[in-house]
C-alpha cells in the first residue's frame, strides 16, 4: 500500500515509484538451492529500473519484470 500510495502521491510530478521482488537468490541467507545467482537478479532489476515509465509506477514486479498481483 505505501507503494501504491506514494506512487500516486509523485506520478504528478513524474516520478515512477515501483516495488520489486529479486527472487531467491543463492547467498548464505537463500541457500545453495535457490534459483538465481546474485548477478542475474540485479542485472534483472537494473534492467526494469532503467526502463521504468509512469506506465508502470505503482507496480510490483520481480527480477524479470513479471508483474506481481498485490
Amino acid at each position: 500500500m505505501a507503494t501504491t500510495k506514494l506512487a500516486h502521491d509523485m506520478k504528478p510530478d513524474g516520478i515512477t515509484v515501483m516495488a520489486f521482488h529479486p527472487g531467491w537468490i543463492r547467498t548464505d541467507m537463500g541457500g545453495e538451492h535457490a534459483e538465481l545467482e546474485t548477478r542475474e537478479s540485479a542485472a534483472g532489476l537494473k534492467r526494469l529500473l532503467e526502463n521504468a515509465t509512469l506506465a508502470v509506477t505503482a507496480t510490483f514486479r520481480t527480477h524479470d519484470g513479471l508483474n506481481v498481483g498485490w
